[in-house]
């Protein structure tokens, strides 16, 4: 029922966009100004369509006037109903990405070499801990930690300087 407007918005809102990124210096993609456009377009552009379709009711259909009236003051139902069964229609279709993907070969065999790299993940990240863990002292070895404690102690502190970590050129 709102296809008309979501295809035209989306035309709109990209001109907009384009626009939008020439007369500006800062802006990268403008995905705010697409967003923001859409959405004040379709809050224009629907209860037009509505009426539209209304009109579209009264001069090609014999309605009587209760079904007339009925028609299209359930348009905004309709049209909410098409929203929320387009949005969960989109979510169960990413839900099947990856039992799709599972399909092809070429995914498969990747897939297969990700427990791989998961454990080999894991094992360098367990020696990591290791190695620096002790280093952090009580916050490393004792099982419950008084965090307001720590908080006080380390008051007194001096901040250590921050040096910058540059590249070196090779």
């Amino acid at each position: 029922m709102n296809l008309p407007i979501g295809l035209l918005a989306r035309l709109y809102a990209n001109s907009r966009r384009k626009k939008a990124l020439a007369n500006s210096k800062v802006k990268i993609k403008g995905y705010d100004v697409m967003l923001s456009e859409k959405v004040v377009f379709c809050i224009a552009m629907v209860p037009s369509l509505w009426c539209l379709y209304g009109l579209l009711l009264f001069f090609f259909t014999d309605f009587d006037g209760p079904a007339l009236t009925l028609s299209i003051f359930s348009m905004p139902v309709f049209s909410f109903m098409g929203i929320m069964a387009a949005e969960a229609g989109v979510i169960d279709a990413k839900a099947l990405r990856p039992y799709l993907m599972r399909i092809f070969p070429s995914n498969r065999r990747r897939l297969a070499t990700l427990p791989a790299v998961r454990k080999d993940l894991q094992n360098n990240l367990r020696k990591l801990i290791k190695q620096v863990g002790p280093t952090l002292g009580r916050v490393y070895s004792e099982k419950t930690i008084d965090w307001k404690m720590i908080q006080e102690q380390s008051k007194g502190w001096e901040e250590v300087p921050h040096t910058p970590v540059t590249k070196k050129n090779e």
